[in-house]
């Protein structure tokens, strides 16, 4: 393989940085099934590697303040923290080995060693009929914009050997969008490894490959339509372009559109992300004045429009990852009734997946991310209820080694 150049002084603006980001994934994804099949990783892939990792130093040298440019006159302010962590701990796992890696994670980590000791000890018995997850915060660790929030190599090899010996049904849940700048687009795993479901689990691609999509009334997604365009059209106004490229950006899903009003970095003025807030629900209460086609979602970073649906008693709601479960199991004959699962996530929106699960099943394992005491305790008693396991973490990283660890206790294939 041709080594690329990378220019440092190419990456000139927040578009060029996300490009840059993205053309990293195939190089990734071909180290990981360079690595699963016991074969070295070419030395140009890492020599690529290094040099995105010199670029990224080089920009939060150049700028004052990290602000970064928008256009030729706008700029943010942004911090890498995300890019330069997982290119650092790529390259020293694929020079110096796992277990330099590991060593590097205790020591970032406090009470890494006995976290992940606890989740094997609690979890070495099982295989799954399914593994059913979410990724951003949970299985991978959270990055401020999701256009560049692709998966590390060390994390898809510590995945894929989980899957390989422990899981039936591997399934990712998110709410980011399938393609486009979707799932697909930010993961390096090998294909036909994990079904990927999207905009809370209304699209998704299972292990052949085949697209699967929730039936949709069609006047809902007319009026989606009608809103999409609209928002594009508020959106090419020069002094709004900055949502598009912050955060989550600007996403357009399945029954579902997502736009950044704000990022972890707080880059936006708080007025100004609340002025922009009013005036996304005003263009959505001009189409669906009764919120009976659609639902806004503020979660303080992003303005989620979700379109809703009737559930069992006959009253419109709001689609959840709950909903994406039962659809999942309903296309895929997943038999949550039977067997064992196990359910992750780190935020309220995951709850569902696990309260759906529960439902069907009581044999259910759950490993959430958090370091809120309230939701931990909220994890703990759904499972306590249903004399289920559960097991919280405070880092992904923990979730990611604990799942290592079992995937290569024994090969169970």
């Amino acid at each position: 393989m041709q080594k690329k150049v990378i220019l440092k002084k190419n990456i000139s603006d927040l578009s060029s940085f996300y490009q840059i980001m993205l053309e990293t994934a195939p190089i990734k994804k071909e180290a990981v099934t360079r690595i699963l099949k016991s074969e070295n990783v070419y030395e140009d892939s890492i020599l690529y590697l290094e040099d995105i990792l010199q670029s990224l130093y080089d920009i939060e040298d150049s700028y004052e303040s990290k602000a970064f440019f928008v256009s030729y006159d706008k700029t943010i302010n942004l911090e890498f923290s995300y890019e330069i962590e997982e290119l650092k701990r790529d390259i020293l796992y694929l020079r110096e080995g796992e277990d330099a890696l590991i060593d590097y994670l205790k020591s970032y980590h406090q009470d890494f060693d006995a976290v992940v000791e606890k989740g094997v000890e609690l979890f070495k018995d099982k295989i799954f009929s399914s593994f059913i997850s979410d990724r951003d915060g949970t299985t991978n660790n959270y990055c401020a914009r999701y256009n560049s929030s692709i998966q590390s190599i060390y994390n898809a090899v510590f995945l894929s050997y989980f899957f390989k010996n422990r899981v039936n049904h591997p399934i990712f849940i998110t709410s980011a969008p399938l393609e486009n700048t979707g799932i697909l687009d930010v993961s390096v795993l090998p294909d036909y490894t994990v079904i990927y479901s999207a905009s809370k689990g209304r699209r998704f691609i299972d292990l052949e490959c085949v697209e699967h999509r929730y039936p949709v009334d069609t006047q809902k997604r007319a009026k989606m339509h009608e809103l999409n365009e609209k928002i594009m059209e508020f959106l090419k106004e020069p002094a709004y372009k900055k949502f598009t490229l912050i955060g989550s950006g600007l996403q357009f899903k399945f029954g579902q559109t997502t736009i950044a009003r704000q990022n972890i970095d707080k880059s936006i003025d708080p007025e100004e992300s609340f002025t922009f807030l009013e005036e996304i629900k005003s263009l959505a209460y001009e189409i669906d004045p009764k919120q009976e086609s659609f639902r806004i979602e503020d979660t303080g970073l992003d303005i989620e429009i979700i379109l809703t649906i009737i559930d069992e008693n006959g009253q419109i709601k709001d689609f959840d990852k709950g909903d994406g479960v039962k659809f999942l199991n309903d296309r895929l004959n997943l038999g949550l009734s039977k067997g064992q699962h196990m359910v992750c996530g780190d935020t309220s929106s995951d709850v569902p997946m696990l309260e759906t699960v529960l439902c069907y099943n009581k044999d259910v394992s759950a490993i959430y991310v958090t370091k809120k005491k309230e939701f931990a305790d909220r994890i703990d008693n759904l499972c306590s209820h249903k004399k289920s396991k559960a097991l919280i973490v405070s880092e992904p990283d923990m979730l990611i080694c604990i799942l290592r660890s079992l995937g290569k206790i024994l090969n169970f294939r």
